[in-house]
């Protein structure tokens, strides 16, 4: 059966605090605590597995914490002597959300070559279709960064493509590169990707068609409230789902991915099909609590076109300073 491998090569702990109204320097009461394994691709892997799709989600997790989430069999966790990084949501009834993302911990080099065997050992077994790497891209201990393309070769070898879902410094350098097939980035990420302000759908489209010249085939950009465009070789989609109540918008990118993916591996030239899918799969996740999708019931109605209105402002403008 085909299949997705993720690698999540800083998985977190997600521990969300629901509480009535964040009031800085005061004492929070929590009414509800929930906590997960997490990190970008564990929670794309689990809205694949949700769907169906053969899917595993490679991650670095010390021995002590194997047996913890071994109740998800499309987890693949690799020995690290790391502990899992936390990351805490303080999330609020209308769903507006305060995130401290503990930092990344050093990358051992053996576990990072572990990461890319265990990739190897799972794709050959399992039609790999897509290699996934997903998240914050640590250091090594020994103060490199990881090389993404390794997972490039890799990628290639087995006739699969490379997403890489990633933001900052690490995306333009691997993006510029040409080295992924694939990339997710929201408004902000692509802005930061091609140093100037992103304010209408025309600044979005003009900003993907240049990562793509870079050598990326495939850009998907989720835009929030806006929807999502997305850009391929031979085709542009735009999908914007209903509206739907907002309970948390964390996860809602991975979800898209997730949805993309989903969709791609069962309909591979059903482009626009997938950037639906996308939207109807981060929508939904937008309704749901936690960090990862946790329902595909009720997904809500999208609609899909292949043009853009190029003049459109968007209600979430990516502005970034570039300096004097």
């Amino acid at each position: 059966m085909p299949s997705v491998i993720t690698i999540t090569p800083a998985p977190s702990i997600d521990r969300t605090y629901f509480i009535s109204s964040l009031q800085p320097g005061s004492v929070q009461r929590a009414s509800k605590v929930t906590e997960e394994l997490a990190g970008k691709g564990v929670n794309v892997g689990h809205a694949l597995s949700l769907g169906g799709l053969e899917v595993s989600a490679i991650v670095p997790v010390p021995a002590s914490e194997h047996t913890r989430w071994q109740q998800r069999a499309w987890i693949a966790p690799v020995n690290s002597t790391a502990d899992i990084r936390m990351s805490i949501t303080l999330l609020e009834p209308d769903g507006r959300t305060t995130k401290i993302n503990q930092g990344a911990p050093a990358l051992e080099e053996s576990v990072w070559a572990s990461l890319i065997e265990q990739a190897t050992a799972a794709a050959q077994a399992k039609d790999c279709r897509f290699l996934a790497v997903c998240g914050a891209l640590p250091l090594l201990s020994d103060g490199t960064e990881v090389n993404v393309g390794e997972m490039k070769g890799l990628a290639s070898r087995l006739g699969a493509k490379l997403v890489l879902d990633t933001s900052g410094s690490q995306l333009r350098r691997w993006a510029s590169e040409g080295v992924p097939d694939v990339i997710k980035p929201n408004a902000t990420e692509l802005a930061e990707c091609v140093g100037r302000s992103l304010v209408t759908l025309g600044d979005v489209v003009e900003a993907a068609n240049e990562v793509r010249s870079w050598g990326v085939g495939e850009v998907l950009v989720s835009l929030g409230v806006d929807g999502l465009i997305g850009l391929s070789e031979n085709a542009m989609a735009f999908a914007c789902a209903e509206a739907v109540p907002t309970v948390s918008t964390i996860g809602a990118g991975d979800a898209s991915l997730a949805g993309y993916l989903s969709h791609t591996v069962k309909n591979p030239a059903d482009f626009a099909g997938a950037v639906g899918t996308a939207v109807a799969w981060g929508s939904a996740k937008v309704s749901q609590e936690g960090s990862q999708l946790s329902s595909l019931a009720n997904l809500p109605s999208v609609v899909v076109s292949d043009t853009v209105d190029l003049a459109r402002e968007l209600r979430e403008p990516a502005t970034i300073s570039t300096g004097s």
